[in-house]
């Protein structure tokens, strides 16, 4: 729960500094990857955060200097309860630090590519059905009809954005630290296909099948996220923060103190 806590606030500041969605992504894998052998106690998370988020920026290709993360720390003080110490020279520091302890394992998270990759495959495949060739325009324009005679738009507009919408919510979880981009993307697209209670495309049914055990998971850790997040008996979620942020404050004064 505290580790879901700080990859929270690893998200508000990648939104408050204008760091791209997928270099926040890939900002969270890291620091769930960095976490997952050590202990919070060991490194301080206010410090890996702007850390993680100025590392994944390069990796991107979307870089935010450190400058442009220490000054959007202000912003999010309030809901953090305290105020984050570090500055430019600490962050650049432990970029060194999580380089030799990753061992320059760097990995970028980016399912919501694959998103795209997978529907357009579902587009085209549909407009060939429909007497065009695979690949003859655009996926997703509404010139494509499939076989019920709606464009590949219509069924792709609220599909797309609600499984981008679970893509972004699955990484606060560990999941992407377990599953590929490919496989992520496919379980968000099934579960996003449940949820507006669209057809899953033809073309994707045999992987779904074949994937069924990691889409089962991944439906697991979002219910498991929404019920931490939200609560079971209405006051659950807050009680879960309140917790969280208690543990946090403690957390931060032993590295002050350290």
């Amino acid at each position: 729960q505290l580790t879901f806590y700080y990859v929270s606030y690893l998200m508000a500041l990648g939104r408050c500094a204008r760091v791209r969605q997928r270099a926040i992504n890939t900002a969270a894998l890291l620091f769930r990857r960095f976490y997952r052998e050590r202990q919070l106690t060991s490194h301080d998370p206010l410090l890996l955060v702007p850390t993680m988020l100025m590392m994944a920026s390069k990796m991107e290709e979307c870089y935010v200097a450190a400058v442009v993360l220490v000054r959007a720390m202000p912003r999010l003080e309030a809901e953090l309860g305290c105020k984050n110490p570090y500055g430019v020279l600490h962050i650049l520091e432990q970029e060194k630090a999580v380089l030799e302890a990753l061992e320059c394992g760097l990995d970028s998270c980016n399912p919501s590519a694959a998103v795209s990759q997978f529907l357009s495959i579902g587009c085209d495949r549909r407009a060939a059905l429909a007497g065009g060739t695979i690949g003859d325009a655009a996926p997703g324009t509404a010139t494509l009809a499939d076989a019920d005679g709606a464009g590949c738009d219509g069924w792709s507009l609220d599909l797309v954005a609600h499984a981008h919408f679970l893509v972004n919510d699955v990484c606060r979880t560990d999941v992407p630290v377990v599953y590929a981009d490919h496989v992520i993307a496919l379980a968000c697209i099934v579960l996003a296909c449940r949820a507006t209670g669209r057809a899953l495309p033809a073309s994707l049914e045999p992987v779904a099948l074949a994937a069924s055990e990691a889409i089962d998971e991944v439906a697991g850790a979002l219910g498991h996220m929404y019920a931490s997040a939200m609560g079971d008996k209405g006051d659950g979620g807050l009680r879960c923060a309140k917790e969280c942020h208690e543990l946090h404050l403690r957390l931060s004064a032993s590295h002050l103190a350290a």
